[in-house]
């Protein structure tokens, strides 16, 4: 995806019910782009397995975070992140994290409510 072909906002508009409905979909949250633990920790075995996931009858791979869109597309591409292979979604209010129970606090890090 090109940023000048894009409006993130409504490529991220996605419903899970078209997102999970009849699909086998690996879903993986991390806290917030463009942090420490979640760049060199949380996103790189995901990178690394995606072929993996696939192999084993995936649909979809899905990073997904409490962020906005905008952030959280640039921090897959500042970590070279193949969009057709794994693709990055931002529950930009946490509507999602909230109702599956992924909710975190990590205030005392700075980041607020976030997903886990």
């Amino acid at each position: 995806m090109n940023d000048a072909d894009s409006n993130l906002a409504k490529d991220n508009a996605v419903s899970m019910t078209d997102l999970f409905q009849n699909k086998k979909v690996a879903v993986f949250g991390v806290p917030a782009p463009f942090t420490g633990t979640c760049t060199t920790a949380h996103y790189p075995p995901y990178q690394r397995l995606q072929n993996e996931f696939k192999a084993k009858g995936f649909d979809a791979v899905v990073c997904y975070s409490v962020a906005d869109p905008y952030a959280h597309y640039n921090w897959g591409l500042a970590m070279g992140n193949d969009f057709d292979s794994i693709a990055f979604l931002a529950d930009v209010d946490g509507e999602w994290a909230r109702s599956n129970d992924l909710e975190r606090d990590y205030t005392g890090a700075s980041l607020g409510h976030r997903s886990a």
